[in-house]
């Protein structure tokens, strides 16, 4: 429901934030022996959500989920090295490591949404947001309008 989480704004809302990330984010899971690189896209992961919500079954999907971006970021080192086209004995054909990274990333894709870590979930539907971007717009309107004399509102520099 959506009344019973505190306003963002709010001073319990801010205070618990605080609490929780002051806990610390979860390690990964003992039994999931997580790489080098592997644990830079874990942290990334954790921090997406509050460290009081994730579960140990989240864990296990968030280790998955690093371990392909891990995966992914190999072979798009390895791509970019081979090229998109090779040479073979009967001639050009596409690099197979696109279709690689095809998969690992409908893979990722699949874990952030069992995850939750999509933007519909963080951010809101967009119909939700008219508000604030009706706003957004308003705002950007104003500081890409000409200057007036009468103007008392300082500006950043336009280029």
């Amino acid at each position: 429901m959506r009344g019973d989480k505190p306003a963002l704004s709010s001073g319990r809302s801010t205070e618990k934030t605080v609490e929780a990330i002051a806990m610390g984010f979860p390690a990964p899971p003992a039994d999931l022996d997580l790489r080098g690189q592997e644990l830079v896209f874990w942290d990334r992961i954790v921090r997406a959500r509050m460290p009081q919500q994730w579960v140990d079954f989240d864990l296990v999907h968030a280790a998955n989920l690093a371990r392909t971006w891990a995966d992914m970021e190999t072979e798009r080192n390895a791509l970019s090295l081979e090229g998109t086209l090779i040479r073979g004995s009967q001639g050009q054909y596409v690099n197979p490591r696109h279709k690689v990274i095809e998969m690992l990333s409908k893979r990722a894709l699949m874990l952030t949404r069992v995850l939750q870590l999509h933007a519909v979930v963080q951010v809101g539907q967009a119909d939700e947001n008219v508000q604030s971007k009706t706003e957004a717009a308003h705002v950007g309107h104003v500081l890409t309008s000409p200057k007036r004399e009468d103007d008392f509102l300082a500006r950043p520099p336009t280029h």
